[in-house]
């Protein structure tokens, strides 16, 4: 027996074992990964941006400058009873005075997309709502349909 094949079957102690870098399987899977992207992780195309942009509001319910970025005009224009820029500022303003608590706990289910609406299904805190999205200007926002409003905003 020649020296390399005695080494290549040398036994090791339990906390020392050869490691096979790539195995078939794990290789066929990171191929996979990159030949799909992003959006095979969930963070790529419109399902991504939407799961984003319902955890992000879920999670910053009491964030001025987040909340009301990701929620749409018209949404913001129920809530302050203000139009145009006046709802823009009117809507950090209701945000900051609002009583609300971020999620802790937020999944989301089916997600539909259809041109520029959607509506994903999710898990707040245990509480299943069906949240409905609209992309405006570029971005996908929240119409404030199956969200609880800032106290003291109007239906």
């Amino acid at each position: 027996m020649t020296d390399e094949a005695a080494t290549s079957r040398a036994t090791f102690p339990r906390y020392i074992r050869p490691v096979r870098l790539v195995r078939p399987f794990g290789l066929a899977l990171t191929l996979a990964a990159l030949a799909l992207g992003p959006a095979a992780c969930g963070d790529g195309g419109d399902e991504g941006e939407i799961e984003n942009a319902v955890i992000k509001a879920a999670k910053n319910p009491d964030d001025p400058e987040i909340y009301c970025s990701l929620i749409t005009r018209r949404f913001k224009q129920q809530i302050t009873n203000e139009t145009g820029e006046a709802a823009d500022d009117a809507c950090a303003d209701r945000v900051a005075k609002a009583d609300v608590k971020p999620a802790n706990q937020v999944e989301l289910g089916k997600i539909r997309v259809s041109n520029a609406t959607a509506r994903a299904e999710a898990t707040i805190d245990g509480t299943s709502i069906r949240v409905e999205l609209l992309k405006e200007d570029g971005t996908w926002k929240l119409t404030g349909a199956g969200l609880p409003r800032p106290s003291g905003a109007t239906p």
